[in-house]
């Protein structure tokens, strides 16, 4: 289960586009400690437009999005158990984001140089971040969630907007079409 409050390393795996999701911050220590995955991140090159974040435990996603075509704004629909949420551009041709929480909350996430931000749009609250990792070639970024007060169900579309803001800048950077 995705926490509200909690850091996340996100490592690469080798020749596909997914990702190992670790808890803690360093690569080094869970490896140390013989730690398994907690998460995977499958960004779906094949099909070039679903995600799904998968717990090791589980066989079914914990959430999922889905890339929604010819609605002018590069809208992603967002799913976990029955909730759901629309993810898409602030405005044409621009790399933010918006989406509301179950609660209502409206969060806007921002690329900002090499990093994720994703905040309140009401109080400017950070909500999470996430820091692209510079020099390991195996080790993708780290995730720090600070979403304090918020439930499980919010933390996960957080999460999710996150990995929909990595996918699109890989994408970008790649000129995948």
């Amino acid at each position: 289960m995705i926490s509200a409050q909690e850091i996340y390393t996100f490592k690469k795996k080798m020749l596909c586009s997914s990702y190992e999701v670790y808890k803690g911050s360093s690569l080094k220590m869970a490896r140390s400690r013989s730690e398994k995955p907690l998460m995977e991140v499958n960004l779906s090159s094949l099909s070039k437009k679903n995600m799904a974040v998968f717990e090791q435990s589980q066989k079914t996603p914990a959430v999922y999005a889905r890339r929604q075509r010819f609605t002018g704004k590069s809208r992603y629909e967002m799913a976990t158990g029955e909730k759901t949420a629309q993810l898409e551009r602030e405005n044409f041709g621009s790399k933010n984001r918006v989406f509301s929480l179950p609660d209502g909350t409206r969060c806007k996430a921002i690329q900002r140089g090499r990093s994720f931000v994703v905040s309140d749009t009401k109080t400017g609250e950070t909500l999470a971040t996430f820091g692209k990792s510079v020099w390991s070639l195996r080790k993708h970024g780290v995730l720090r969630m600070c979403a304090i007060e918020r439930d499980n169900t919010s933390a996960t579309f957080i999460f999710m907007a996150v990995v929909i803001l990595i996918r699109s800048d890989k994408r970008r950077k790649s000129n995948i079409g």
